[in-house]
């Protein structure tokens, strides 16, 4: 989508940016390493529910931030026929992020991670549907 894109600014069509981020949270995102699953979860008193290792940094982008980082670009000329990333908040490992949700919701942190076979059996799963 993205070359389609670039593509149809190269040759004059439309005029366009790309802004890039990594896994969303925020209002209404529910589908997202962080969504549903950690925020929703923690606001039923639930343990949050991730995949992957909890200790490997990973950066989340809170989506109105991301909203207004695409606002930016589009106002700049200079961003037209580019692609570049929105700026996020600092890196965390997924432990940090979600124990910061459940300290800001005022509950104890409960966090329930998928074990290694599992992730990796949806890894596998995920390449298979890609080719």
């Amino acid at each position: 989508m993205a070359t389609t894109l670039m593509a149809a600014h190269t040759d004059g069509t439309v005029r366009a940016t790309i802004g890039r981020a990594s896994d969303f949270h925020g209002p209404n995102v529910i589908e997202s390493a962080v969504g549903e699953r950690v925020f929703g979860f923690a606001l039923a008193g639930k343990a949050a529910s991730v995949l992957g290792n909890l200790d490997v940094a990973h950066t989340s982008t809170f989506i109105e931030d991301f909203a207004n980082g695409l606002v930016t670009r589009g106002q700049h000329d200079q961003a037209f026929g580019q692609t570049g990333h929105i700026p996020s908040a600092e890196t965390v490992t997924t432990r940090t992020f979600v124990t910061l949700v459940f300290e800001a919701l005022g509950q104890p942190v409960t966090i329930q991670a998928a074990p290694r076979w599992l992730v990796s059996v949806l890894g596998s799963s995920t390449r298979r549907c890609e080719n």
